[in-house]
């Protein structure tokens, strides 16, 4: 839930209703930015259990 439903919440739906004049709120516009700060942690953590990663070898 954290991982993808936030993030991609603030990239797509809340900057779009900025864009297309339903909101006049300029904050919403910055909000793919905080995204981010979900999304490149998450990649970091991923590449690293994927270097220490061993299969059960059969």
């Amino acid at each position: 839930m954290l991982t993808y439903c936030i993030p991609l919440a603030l990239v797509q739906y809340y900057p779009f209703l900025y864009l297309i004049g339903k909101s006049s709120d300029k904050r919403l516009l910055i909000l793919p930015i905080l995204a981010q700060l979900f999304v490149l942690p998450v990649y970091l953590v991923w590449k690293i259990g994927l270097n220490n990663y061993q299969s059960t070898g059969s």
